[in-house]
């Protein structure tokens, strides 16, 4: 049961026989019988090197002496771990998709925020944001922003196949994060504390109009990333 600490030479098998366990480098499933005759091969595999031990191995019987050729990462399963770590990984067909939908998704969403800022250069000196319109591009600046940060889905299951009332912690989560801006935006004096100003009618009907394409947006690059990028079983 002892394990092997380098690769050594056997010289002498003090023992009927001398088994080795060597499956951990050789994938042998049964262990070796070793002796210490000369392997004529020069060009020998470690399977057929039967006069050597090698590090990492577990004794399965016998005793024997050697004398150790090579220790840490000289050993030949030193050698094999090296070899492991110098091998660069290759991306799978998935990965590769998954960048190459990453740079399109990139691209569309810049597009996206462009447009937006661009479409709404006519209300940039509205009294809203004082008459100035530096304000004014600022805060649509912010928006498409905002825009480019919703709609990188970071999850592929869709709100219509997974709703928030599935989940009673996110449930519950949504109804505290509401009900505490609704307190903050029209219970006195809360408003006054905070100096905010609750949003009227069309105010809110901006936001939707905003936020409705966006939501179509992020639903179908989910849908593109179920159906086409997520890794099936085969």
């Amino acid at each position: 049961g002892d394990k092997v600490p380098a690769d050594i030479r056997l010289i002498s098998i003090k023992s009927t026989t001398l088994r080795i366990d060597q499956s951990i480098l050789t994938g042998e499933s049964v262990s070796v019988i070793k002796h210490t005759e000369v392997v004529p091969d020069l060009r020998a595999v470690n399977q057929d090197k039967k006069n050597m031990l090698f590090s990492g191995t577990n004794v399965g019987a016998g005793k024997a002496i050697g004398i150790v050729i090579a220790t840490g990462a000289n050993t030949e399963i030193g050698k094999i771990r090296d070899e492991m770590a110098a091998t660069e990984q290759e991306k799978t067909p998935l990965q590769q998709k998954l960048d190459e939908f990453g740079e399109q998704l990139s691209k569309v969403i810049s597009l996206i925020c462009v447009a937006v800022w661009l479409i709404n250069i006519g209300h940039f000196n509205d009294p809203i944001h004082g008459g100035s319109w530096i304000k004014g591009a600022v805060y649509y600046f912010k928006i498409a922003v905002a825009l480019a940060v919703a709609a990188i889905p970071e999850e592929n299951q869709s709100l219509i196949r997974m709703p928030p009332w599935v989940n009673f912690w996110l449930l519950g989560s949504i109804c505290l994060s509401m009900s505490l801006h609704f307190l903050i935006l029209y219970v006195e004096p809360l408003p006054m504390i905070f100096k905010l100003t609750p949003l009227n009618i069309e105010q809110w009907f901006v936001v939707l109009k905003i936020s409705f394409p966006v939501i179509l947006l992020d639903e179908l690059l989910k849908f593109v990333a179920r159906n086409y990028l997520d890794d099936k079983p085969q």
